[in-house]
């Protein structure tokens, strides 16, 4: 009799076991047993797992003729998605076995098709509106996600509109356009108006003498340059400029006509007098002083002791992704405020709308990693503030940098 029930104890030994392995398979998505099963009487968001291809599949834990189905009657496709309102662009920044890709209005109306969706590939200029990203598997199953394209920032309130701005009405400013024609779109930042745009004029303000365009900054001249040396490629991020050519004019004093810079030493080819410095800006805006920038950190900041200006080579705060848009800052290993979390809900909650326009250290990089503005201020002969943003951190940093390096320029509007 006992060894009869220690049959049967091994019995159900083995069939635990096996059940269990068997059980196991199921999960990790293993095809060996089985029939395709009813998807119908499937929950996907309780049976999910991963086929032996990776892919994301239904797994029904359900038998027939007392054995476990296999679980491959479906592929849920998963896409992400990163809006670019500046550009009314919806980019595909992730795809798990997606083969189309719908964008569908408000009305519910498909406004554009997809056939071959790749990671990279955008939806371009989108107008203002709420849409639905609809993504297809092999399998005909499909998933959404919402995207908003909205021009989310505030129009400059002023007294008055110069000759070379524009505006809905006498106060309140859209754009402002500079020596050579190029516009920009401006952004009310608090108590300043802000370019939303990175500078790219590539002429001296004052004299319309053509600034060095070339991948060689150096001290001896004012020097600027696309990112790579391709103006069609990189346009939307502005020139890069050394310092010198940043701060290309200053206004002088007693009324008197603004200045292009002089030669203030064979090695620093601008004038170091102080005073606010128009720059290279449009007229009636100028280059932001380190004190001006610190102004627009008090206000957006809210976890930072505001009354502290920063220290060099520290991070003020968590909110860089405030300034942050666009959908090529890299996401890898980004913060919860970082630009490059796309997920932030208050990403560019400023509109002032800074993209990842790279940096000049002797070479060109950091493009879709970092961006890097210039100040006027320059407490030494060899080096000027900036402010940096990283697409993985939460903090915008100051710095003290070589005036030889090629940053990009920001202006704010003359009171």
């Amino acid at each position: 009799m006992m060894k009869n029930h220690n049959h049967v104890f091994l019995l159900l030994g083995l069939l635990m076991y096996f059940g269990s392995t068997l059980a196991q398979n199921v999960e990790a998505g293993v095809t060996s047993i089985g029939k395709e099963v009813d998807c119908s009487t499937i929950n996907p968001s309780v049976d999910k797992a991963v086929d032996e291809y990776g892919r994301v599949v239904l797994a029904p834990r359900v038998t027939r003729n007392g054995k476990l189905l296999t679980p491959v009657c479906a592929v849920i496709p998963e896409i992400f998605i990163c809006e670019d309102n500046d550009f009314g662009e919806i980019h595909l920044t992730g795809l798990n076995d997606v083969v189309k890709v719908e964008i569908l209005n408000s009305s519910n109306e498909i406004v554009a098709t997809d056939n071959s969706p790749a990671v990279g590939k955008a939806f371009e200029r989108l107008p203002s509106g709420i849409y639905t990203v609809r993504a297809f598997s092999s399998t005909g199953h499909s998933a959404t996600q919402t995207a908003n394209i909205i021009k989310n920032y505030t129009h400059c309130t002023v007294s008055h509109i110069n000759p070379n701005e524009m505006g809905a009405t006498s106060t309140q400013l859209d754009s402002v356009r500079d020596h050579q024609g190029n516009w920009y779109e401006v952004v009310q930042i608090g108590s300043q108006c802000w370019l939303r745009d990175n500078m790219r004029a590539t002429t001296s303000p004052s004299t319309g003498s053509k600034i060095t365009m070339d991948k060689v900054f150096s001290y001896s001249s004012k020097s600027a340059a696309w990112y790579d040396n391709d103006s069609t490629k990189y346009s939307k991020y502005g020139v890069l400029y050394n310092w010198c050519a940043a701060v290309d004019t200053f206004y002088a004093a007693n009324g008197e006509p603004e200045l292009a810079n002089r030669v203030d030493t064979i090695y620093w080819p601008c004038d170091l007098s102080a005073g606010p410095r128009r720059g290279i800006c449009p007229e009636g805006w100028h280059m932001p002083t380190d004190d001006e920038w610190h102004v627009l950190e008090l206000n957006v900041i809210t976890d930072y002791d505001t009354h502290v200006d920063p220290y060099v080579g520290t991070f003020n705060g968590m909110w860089a992704g405030k300034l942050a848009i666009g959908c090529d800052w890299d996401p890898e290993g980004a913060l919860a405020t970082a630009p490059g979390n796309y997920s932030y809900v208050e990403r560019n909650s400023t509109g002032f709308s800074a993209h990842p326009a790279g940096v000049y250290y002797k070479e060109f990089g950091d493009l879709g990693w970092a961006t890097m503005f210039w100040s006027a201020t320059n407490p030494t002969d060899a080096e000027a503030y900036s402010r940096t943003l990283f697409s993985d951190l939460e903090g915008v940093r100051k710095q003290l940098n070589g005036r030889q390096d090629g940053f990009s320029v920001r202006c704010v509007r003359n009171n």
